[in-house]
């Protein structure tokens, strides 16, 4: 078995019992041994609005699109701002509001150079 073959049927084993969720594949933290939907996936059967970081619901059909799937056509979906998408199973015109967070990581401590601890207790 290959090692991509390998990692499909681990990643499958996970959905089906339960570890990642059963439709947009994000890890659960305490799985249930079945088949599930994670937190936010439940939250898009909310007829209030929703936030998720993997799917868009069309307000009118609830359908589910991924942009990561399509990510030609749906490109400026990952730029922040409010976008105009047309769902792909209804054709009802919508807005989508994307918000963009950033984590910056910065390099790990040095050890102070011995001349500048010299310096320093001179001054």
């Amino acid at each position: 078995m290959s090692l991509l073959t390998e990692w499909e049927v681990n990643r499958q084993n996970e959905i089906d019992t339960g570890g990642r969720c059963r439709q947009c594949e994000a890890l659960i933290v305490f799985p249930k041994g079945a088949p599930s939907l994670c937190p936010a996936c439940k939250d898009m059967l909310s007829p209030d609005p929703v936030d998720h970081p993997r799917r868009i619901r069309c307000p009118r059909c609830r359908a589910l699109m991924d942009p990561h799937a399509d990510p030609e056509d749906l490109a400026d979906l990952f730029l922040e701002g409010v976008h105009e998408v047309v769902c792909q199973s209804c054709e009802h015109e919508f807005d989508v509001t994307t918000t963009v967070s950033y984590t910056f990581g910065s390099p790990e401590v040095l050890d102070p150079d011995p001349d500048e601890i010299d310096r320093d207790e001179t001054r």
